[in-house]
């Protein structure tokens, strides 16, 4: 076991340093610790007697302080603000205070209801001469939704059926939505009849050529959460919309944080050998142009946001003991199947990686241009 490493702010900043990091200074430092970045010491200086002063404060877990201040650094690198970088640090395991966590969740959260209802007010004062409030919100989102699937060239491709952009919009941004209205009905409708034209029209185009076993028999298209959004739209209404995230993080605990914390403790454990897996694949496939954290980093945490925020709505809304079970379970799991996956094996299978990825992006593409070419084929 290592010894405990005593730190003082001068002894941080020369093993920054030492690590590349040239650029940070002590007033950095205590410019960090003044924004709650980094904690204040935890051990002060005492007297050394009369005419000698006193010792310097420390961090009594050294190690600690620098792998945050490592994060904090390359966090504001891609971030470039104190408020942007508060979220991504609690992510990743260490102490921020609850209240600015719940603010950076909130904020973009409530920014978003309050563009949409901004919006929807604007455009309906340049088509209407009066004043109304009632859909207001659902009429907007049918109008982005058409812009939508008109600007988009994949969503005319894929044939998306603008009934059902509608339906799931305004499960999630409209907080006065009826799930009886006929609009809801009509995607539900739309949605049954798209998946059966890309299982008949689009995806045999795709899919050409990816399977030369002519008695394989392939499997239907399913838009697995499309189906479960139209089956189930009163719980992801409930749990998951705008205003419902909006509510719980509002409403959240120190305990519903430091829960959801620890359920992204254990992501973080399977994540990271995953991440060495990708890198170690890659590495055995000759791919040369690997991922860089700033690369990375930004969708990560954007996919963790919403990881953290279905966690505290669930957690809010009585699903918590349940988590634990599932969050003990699926971690040993994990590390039983990992165990199994060694240097030898992957170095195996990366050239057969490489081989197959870049055969199949080949056809891939052939078939993307063979669907263009159908497509404009048919609207002429």
């Amino acid at each position: 076991m290592r010894k405990q490493l005593e730190l003082t702010q001068k002894a941080l900043v020369a093993r920054l340093h030492r690590l590349g990091y040239r650029d940070v200074t002590e007033r950095r430092i205590n410019d960090w610790k003044s924004k709650a970045l980094l904690p204040h010491f935890d051990r002060r200086g005492i007297g050394l007697g009369k005419g000698k002063g006193k010792s310097e404060s420390t961090w009594t877990n050294g190690r600690a302080i620098v792998e945050q201040a490592v994060w904090i650094y390359r966090l504001f690198e891609i971030y470039g603000y104190a408020e942007s970088v508060y979220l991504p640090l609690w992510m990743l395991g260490y102490n921020v205070p609850k209240e600015l966590i719940r603010t950076a969740l909130l904020e973009p959260l409530e920014g978003i209801a309050e563009m949409f209802e901004s919006e929807a007010v604007g455009r309906l004062e340049r088509v209407e001469a009066y004043e109304r409030k009632d859909g207001i919100i659902e009429d907007y989102i049918g109008d982005i939704s058409y812009d939508w699937i008109k600007k988009e060239k994949i969503a005319e491709l894929l044939g998306v059926p603008q009934e059902v952009v509608e339906a799931t919009m305004n499960i999630f941004f409209n907080p006065n939505y009826d799930l009886g209205d006929l609009g809801f009905e009509d995607g539900n409708r739309q949605l049954a009849v798209w998946k059966d034209r890309l299982n008949n029209e689009i995806v045999p185009v795709l899919t050409k050529g990816f399977d030369e076993n002519p008695e394989t028999v392939t499997e239907p298209v399913r838009p697995d959460g499309l189906d479960l959004l139209f089956s189930q739209p009163g719980v992801f209404q409930m749990y998951f919309s705008i205003a419902a995230l909006s509510r719980v993080v509002a409403e959240a605990s120190v305990d519903d944080f430091r829960s959801t914390q620890e359920d992204l403790r254990v992501v973080r454990a399977a994540a990271e050998p995953m991440g060495d897996i990708i890198l170690t694949l890659m590495k055995h496939a000759k791919i040369e142009r690997r991922p860089t954290l700033p690369d990375v980093l930004p969708q990560l945490f954007q996919a963790a946001t919403l990881l953290v925020l279905a966690d505290i709505s669930m957690r809010r809304n009585g699903y918590g003991p349940h988590i634990d079970s599932v969050r003990t379970e699926a971690a040993k799991k994990f590390h039983e199947d990992l165990n199994q996956v060694t240097e030898q094996s992957l170095a195996e299978v990366g050239s057969e990686f490489a081989n197959a990825f870049k055969g199949g992006l080949k056809k891939l593409r052939r078939n993307w241009n063979t669907l263009i070419a159908e497509s404009s084929d048919y609207s002429c």
